[in-house]
């Protein structure tokens, strides 16, 4: 079993950090480097210090192609994890792992902070983390609740859970940042929303049409 997960979710964790590097090399990348040259010539006049040498776009694309396919391999033995005390697999199941992880970590957070560009940051950075991170844990937590649970109270309470970080509301502090970056705004949450959907539901149809726990995997009582 051990082997067909790591199996799984390492074919799966390759494949997507592959299409999602492709993708962003194509489309999300032409838009940072945009927007980081609109905010160096913003900014310039207000620098105190000679900025750090910018990295080379092999260095980016390395590094951006790594820790993608690290992610989506994380991600894919969580799905495992998630078919294994079901009970059942296929790619069917898969996608609609996928699909909830998309909305877990990406579409939720998107909601109060959505994806921003250089020159765009409008609360500090560890405000902006730590609500992420919170609103992640309680949609995913309210989502299994509102999916799993038998009874309707804990149901309800699924939704409240998912929701309160939405009430108490995203950090959002005076922003500086320029027009001609904001103009940019739009597309770049465009491109990344779909460049993420994409990720996800690679991840969730491989480790699906891979990883099969009903065939030999006792579901455990959820």
């Amino acid at each position: 079993m051990w082997k067909t997960i790591a199996l799984a979710a390492g074919v799966a964790g390759l494949a997507a950090g592959i299409a999602l590097t492709a993708i962003q090399q194509v489309r999300v990348q032409p838009l940072i480097r945009t927007a980081e040259v609109i905010a160096e010539a913003g900014l310039a006049p207000e620098r105190e210090k000679a900025p750090e040498p910018p990295r080379s776009d092999n260095e980016r694309l390395v590094e951006t192609g790594v820790a993608n396919i690290v992610l989506g391999t994380g991600f894919a033995l969580i799905i495992a994890a998630g078919m294994t005390l079901r009970g059942k697999g296929g790619w069917r199941a898969g996608l609609a792992w996928g699909l909830a992880g998309y909305f877990v970590v990406f579409v939720a957070p998107a909601v109060g902070l959505p994806p921003e560009l250089p020159g765009m940051e409008s609360a500090p950075i560890t405000q902006r983390t730590v609500w992420w991170v919170l609103t992640a844990v309680l949609t995913g937590a309210g989502l299994a609740l509102v999916v799993f649970a038998p009874r309707p109270a804990w149901r309800v309470a699924g939704l409240v859970l998912a929701a309160l970080p939405h009430l108490f509301g995203a950090p959002h502090g005076a922003t500086q940042e320029l027009t001609a970056t904001h103009d940019l705004a739009d597309e770049f949450i465009a491109v990344t929303a779909w460049s993420n959907a994409v990720f996800w539901l690679l991840i969730g149809i491989i480790v699906g049409a891979l990883y099969r726990p009903e065939k030999g995997v006792p579901p455990a009582c959820v």
